[in-house]
């Protein structure tokens, strides 16, 4: 049985009900939105990480690519003086200059 009394105090507090669900309407919108700002940092982040391992990828093949142009560079130089170098005379009909090289023609 409901007296007046009562259905008077619930006509009060409607208000205040009304206020309760609007504030749970708007918290779930706000988390659904921080949600979805989450996810999406989150999806950037991934991607960062993926593009700066496949940098740090690239730079690690061009690195090994130009220490090996160097080591060709360091032996090419290596062989160009030992070619440079003073060669021993075996024999007499080989002559040598400094500059002009090996072998030399000399007529008479």
């Amino acid at each position: 049985m409901i007296t007046p009394i009562d259905l008077q105090v619930n006509m009060n507090q409607v208000h205040e009900i009304g206020r309760a669900e609007q504030s749970r309407n708007t918290a779930v919108g706000a988390q659904q939105n921080f949600l979805d700002d989450e996810a999406s940092r989150l999806a950037n982040q991934k991607k960062e990480r993926l593009e700066e391992s496949q940098q740090a990828e690239h730079a690690g093949i061009n690195d090994s690519l130009a220490d090996e142009k160097e080591e060709k560079r360091r032996r090419f130089s290596r062989e160009r003086e030992k070619e440079e170098t003073v060669p021993q005379k075996s024999s007499a009909d080989v002559m040598y200059d400094d500059r002009l090289g090996r072998e030399i023609d000399i007529f008479k």
